[in-house]
């Protein structure tokens, strides 16, 4: 049987789970910083480009993600 995990349960892999933890914490605050920018509308889910690269440093290495969408204003019809 193929069961779709809902959005509010986060899958157990570690790794994931940190994605919908930064989402959850910061994802209001993302929204509000691209509505300032860019005005009303949302990010592409489609088009977009996606970087993961390896930053060097003293305390650890870390994880660099860049994630280049398109945005998609809202229109009125």
């Amino acid at each position: 049987m193929n069961r779709l995990i809902p959005a509010e349960a986060p899958r157990n892999d570690p790794l994931i789970y940190r994605f919908h933890e930064i989402t959850y914490v910061y994802g209001d605050r993302i929204k509000e910083l691209i509505h300032e920018i860019f005005g009303d509308g949302i990010m592409s889910a489609i088009d977009f480009d996606l970087k993961i690269e390896k930053v060097e440093n003293p305390k650890g290495n870390r994880v660099k993600v860049t994630m280049t969408r398109k945005f998609l204003p809202y229109n009125q019809w």
